[in-house]
């Protein structure tokens, strides 16, 4: 029997199955992420031997890679046509080498070869997988229904799966990475382990969604695709604030093992403070999801981001000195993460309908692979950012820090983030595509 056969390929409903696959297929990617972003750069630091700046460097080099990379991915799977979709086939061909490269990320070379290179080589790789697997995966989203409301039914479990797995990565590795062994080997098994996961939710994903919405059998072109993503204002708004959002995330989850290592004096402190910036942030998908609905996703957004500002504010002059209040009051103003998250995204689905009704063109690829590129290049650029700083505080690895630098850590923590938080409040004030216009671009469009 073919695999269609077993997916009821004949019937239009969406399955229950089918948001648990989707949602585990999320899960298991945001794992990789998590994983490579929370702690690529202390392994690079303490265990390759990299400077910070040149590990930070690193990151720039990739993202210009994956600045022609991404939308060419994007333009690959706009020419996709097969039996299983425009989207699906990646979920079956490209876990492997996914898999391959997360261990090589996290492995340090027995033969001869500059670590550098090394990590140069092994990064950029990564990168590249990613893309393969991260832009079919949201593309997705656009396709397994006709309906608005199941599209962001897919989204919202998506983006709640997303901190789920962040939870994982946060609470577990270290005392994952420890079972394993100490060392650079804990670091190695543990990405193996989290490959793994990923490798399972990506199969799922493949043989338990389908694709419903139909899809034009005139290709784009690359020049055209490129087009379709400078022409998108609405797109390019929310890309505008997404980058900023994502720095964020990035920032704090790459700090928070030098922060709980050298602030405050135990690497113990990773879960329960990894903890207290994730698991609310699940709540805030949740919270934020349902009032986006009711009162506007624009208008939402907003009141998030201004709290988020201030609740930044207000953990830098708690301070580090008591760390149960500050994981206190951290817990509280990390509600306020979850809404970005689940709007930005819902957000931009409406671009892909408003660029349908322009150009008579609906390229999900093309534009979900802005956001696999926004969300690398966010990453990279809190890491670049967390390079600089690093070097500008001081920081020596391995070794007591200065009570200066310890402030510095502190300051990147809280301040940085506040500083960004405030900038992506400008794109969203300008952003025009509110609800009211969006029923009107679905009425025309005949949905």
């Amino acid at each position: 029997m073919k695999i269609e056969d077993n997916l009821a390929y004949g019937k239009d409903k969406v399955k229950f199955s089918e948001y648990c696959a989707f949602s585990f297929g999320v899960f298991g990617q945001n794992i990789i992420y998590g994983f490579i972003v929370a702690y690529i750069m202390i392994f690079y630091t303490d265990y390759l031997g990299i400077a910070s700046t040149a590990a930070g460097t690193l990151f720039f080099v990739a993202r210009l890679w994956d600045a022609i990379n991404d939308p060419m991915m994007g333009f690959l799977t706009e020419q996709t046509r097969t039996r299983w979709g425009k989207f699906r086939p990646y979920f079956l061909f490209a876990p492997i080498p996914l898999l391959i490269v997360i261990v090589l990320s996290f492995t340090i070379p027995t033969f001869k070869i500059d670590n550098l290179l090394w990590a140069y080589m092994t990064y950029i790789a990564y990168g590249m997988i990613y893309t393969v697997m991260d832009i079919p995966m949201w593309s997705m989203t656009s396709v397994m229904s006709k309906n608005q409301k199941e599209r962001n039914k897919f989204i919202t479990c998506g983006k709640t799966a997303a901190p789920l797995a962040l939870v994982l990565v946060s609470v577990v590795t270290v005392p994952v990475m420890k079972l394993f062994g100490e060392g650079a080997i804990g670091y190695k098994l543990t990405a193996l382990l989290y490959g793994a996961i990923a490798f399972v939710g990506f199969m799922g994903l493949f043989l338990f969604t389908r694709e419903r919405v139909e899809y034009s059998e005139n290709k784009v072109t690359f020049k055209e695709s490129i087009n379709l993503i400078i022409r998108n204002t609405p797109l390019l708004k929310i890309l505008s604030a997404q980058i900023l959002v994502t720095l964020v995330d990035s920032l704090i989850m790459a700090l928070i093992m030098y922060y709980c290592i050298y602030v405050l004096g135990s690497d113990s402190y990773v879960p329960l403070l990894s903890a207290s910036f994730v698991i609310p942030m699940i709540i805030g998908v949740i919270i934020a999801s349902k009032l986006g609905e009711q009162f506007g996703k624009k208008r939402t957004l907003i009141i998030f981001l201004v709290i988020r500002f201030m609740g930044f504010i207000l953990l830098y002059f708690v301070g580090y000195e008591n760390i149960y209040l500050f994981i206190g009051v951290n817990t509280i103003v990390s509600i306020t993460f979850g809404a970005p998250e689940v709007l930005l995204p819902s957000m931009m689905v409406e671009t892909i309908d408003y660029m349908e009704l322009k150009t008579g063109i609906r390229a999900e690829g093309v534009i979900w692979s802005t956001q696999t590129f926004i969300a690398k290049a966010g990453a990279a650029l809190s890491g670049v950012i967390l390079g600089i700083l690093l070097k500008f505080i001081k920081y020596v690895p391995n070794e007591v820090q200065t009570v200066s630098t310890i402030k510095g850590f502190h300051g990147i923590l809280t301040l940085v983030p506040a500083l960004a938080v405030l900038l992506t409040l400008i794109p969203i004030i300008v952003y025009k595509l509110d609800e009211k216009k969006y029923r009107e671009i679905l009425r025309k469009l005949g949905r």
